[in-house]
């Protein structure tokens, strides 16, 4: 092979590697991740990819569930949020005995309130899910250090996270890029009220949640399945304790996010009415129906 040949295959190999190398990496759907909330846990990976991810949250417990999302500081190890949550739940429960008093449980939380704790971010999560329904939330989640709780009351009024209702999960950079889902209907969330655009009609449906501001605290979307003539109003007063057993079938939902952030959830409906609601902030609701045509 001449000198030329050479050159004019080396020139050929590089200039095709560099087309190897400049092919984007396949873009797919949002992973999907199964958690089950029980009656007071969750069972979830302990690590997952960066990127668009659907959580589908199985309710095999008796009461409403709810998966919260925080994303933790980045110095913050595991081991040390551990630490706070036992010592915090410890607290509760000697306030919750009479061994200490609620001026006390105060003292102790503003000793051991850790410098990082105000630079938590919500995420997002699922939105309260009845027993025996699935919640079917998708987020797009960064690398980080992740915390999943449930602030639901039992019928005695003891909260589920301290009742052990909380885990974490280690968001890894590792994995395929993703896209975010393609909604049929797009529910606009701001301080003045909630805006559906698009139609709902039977079967699965995915809805875009936007949050256009955020208000402190922040704002949360939940689904509700109305019966009756007094669901509605039933629904609206259990957001302010959320305390077991709830009114209403709830079937998912968006949980807190920032102004300008989006997250997407799917639910299967059924000719009836139906209610989106938030729990922070109880008049930010909008009362719909899925026709029987």
């Amino acid at each position: 092979m001449t000198r030329k040949s050479v050159l004019l295959a080396a020139l050929v190999f590089l200039l095709s590697a560099g087309d190897l190398q400049a092919k984007p990496q396949p873009v797919t759907a949002p992973r999907v991740i199964d958690v089950m909330a029980v009656d007071y846990a969750f069972a979830v990976p302990t690590e997952i990819p960066a990127g668009w991810t659907t959580f589908r949250l199985q309710n095999r417990g008796r009461e409403v569930h709810i998966m919260s999302l925080a994303q933790l500081p980045a110095p913050v190890e595991l081991r040390e949020i551990r630490a706070l949550n036992s010592a915090y739940v410890r607290d509760q429960h000697q306030l919750k005995s009479g061994s200490i008093t609620p001026e006390q449980a105060a003292e102790r939380w503003q000793e051991m309130e850790p410098s990082w704790w105000g630079d938590i971010e919500m995420q997002g999560g699922v939105g309260f899910v009845s027993p025996g329904q699935v919640g079917e939330t998708t987020l797009y989640l960064e690398p980080g250090l992740y915390e999943l709780t449930c602030h639901i009351k039992t019928r005695d009024g003891k909260s589920h996270f301290i009742m052990g209702m909380r885990a974490h999960i280690r968001v890894t950079g590792e994995g395929s890029a993703t896209v975010a889902p393609t909604a049929q209907a797009k529910l606009t969330v701001s301080s003045d009220g909630l805006v559906l655009a698009g139609e709902l009609g039977r079967g699965d449906q995915l809805v875009e949640i936007h949050y256009t501001d955020s208000p402190d605290p922040l704002h949360d979307v939940h689904l509700a399945k109305l019966d009756g003539r007094d669901s509605e109003l039933q629904a609206a007063h259990w957001m302010k304790g959320v305390q077991a057993p709830a009114p209403v079938i709830f079937l998912g939902g968006v949980g807190h996010l920032r102004g300008g952030e989006s997250g997407y959830f799917s639910a299967s409906y059924q000719p009836g009415h139906y209610m989106f609601l938030c729990q922070q902030h109880p008049e930010e609701q909008l009362v719909f129906e899925i026709p029987e045509v």
